[in-house]
């Protein structure tokens, strides 16, 4: 039971780490803006991201993610993180989940977001992360970075 449980934990880590390498490989975010992902060479949409609410949220709102011009079949990891440097993002481990889009390239998954949280970078520090002081964002990201982002409000 405790090595499955370890191997649950290394498992959401991993997919943790993608995600905020994705984040900080693929984008140069503008504060409040929507990013799009750097181009893969896939011959592809642009990813459209959007969470419902986004805004006027608090700690422990189940929010919808939608996604569209993704690559079919491909999965994807969905979670709550935040630019702790210029280089590098924290996203939230606990919330963080993986889903695979659907033939037209398209995702729909309920989260919970957090107020605040322990988010984890891909080089493995955590960082405190409160969304009082530090501005939150959805991101969906494949193992080959592509897919984009949402911004949160509290």
């Amino acid at each position: 039971m405790q090595i499955a449980n370890k191997g649950k934990l290394l498992t959401k880590l991993g997919a943790t780490a993608a995600l905020a390498l994705g984040l900080g490989l693929a984008f140069q975010p503008a504060a409040g803006a929507t990013t799009t992902p750097a181009s893969s060479g896939a011959s592809i949409s642009a990813a459209a991201i959007s969470a419902a609410p986004s805004t006027g949220l608090s700690d422990n709102t189940t929010i919808t993610i939608s996604a569209t011009g993704l690559q079919p079949g491909s999965v994807y990891h969905l979670g709550q993180c935040a630019a702790v440097r210029p280089d590098a993002f924290a996203c939230n481990a606990a919330t963080n989940v993986d889903v695979t889009a659907s033939a037209t390239g398209t995702i729909t998954k309920t989260l919970t977001v957090r107020s605040s949280f322990t988010g984890s970078a891909a080089d493995g520090s955590t960082w405190p992360i409160n969304t009082a002081t530090t501005p939150t964002v959805i991101a969906v990201f494949n193992n080959a970075f592509d897919g984009g982002t949402t911004p949160l409000s509290f």
